[in-house]
């Protein structure tokens, strides 16, 4: 729904997001609208898709939100065999936990408050799933990974005490 422009300084920095041209490609009125205007340098620059013919729209919907988590594991060091931390694992966290093991990382925590989503989490061999409210959440982290922590940890949800909690 942004497109920047692929050339200044930002955009050669893989900061996109930071890009001048990216704040004025928006649609009108909004991509979460059933109707909205697409600007022609979003259309002349890659910011329209055409989807297969064999993909849902449900499975379309997720192209955007699938491509910022893969933009974020682009971003953040990472080497197969590492451990993770995905603080918050609705939707956005689950695609961190597949990437995780499309990346090779071999122990992955779920943390979250929700039980429903941590028992879910549990179905993709992850290492464990742990309330975010145990108190003994860093001790089960720290004896699983010889005392080091993980090496990435990645916040999935808009809770700022899961930000206090890294660290």
């Amino acid at each position: 729904h942004h497109v920047p422009c692929y050339s200044c300084h930002y955009c050669k920095h893989g900061n996109e997001t930071m890009c001048p041209k990216y704040y004025e490609t928006n649609l009108s009125p909004c991509g979460l609208s059933q109707e909205y205007l697409v600007p022609e340098w979003n259309a002349t620059h890659g910011g329209v898709l055409k989807i297969s013919d064999s993909m849902s729209f449900d499975e379309a919907a997720m192209i955007e939100p699938l491509a910022c988590c893969v933009r974020s594991w682009k971003k953040i060091p990472h080497k197969p065999g590492d451990s993770v931390a995905i603080f918050g694992v609705g939707p956005t966290g689950m695609m961190h936990v597949m990437l995780a093991h499309a990346y090779g990382l071999e122990k992955i925590f779920c943390l979250d408050v929700n039980d429903f989503r941590l028992d879910f989490a549990k179905k993709f061999q992850i290492t464990e799933s742990i309330k975010a409210t145990d108190e003994n959440r860093k001790n089960k982290i720290l004896e699983q990974t010889s005392q080091r922590g993980v090496d990435v940890a990645i916040v999935a949800t808009s809770s700022l005490k899961a930000l206090q909690e890294i660290g």
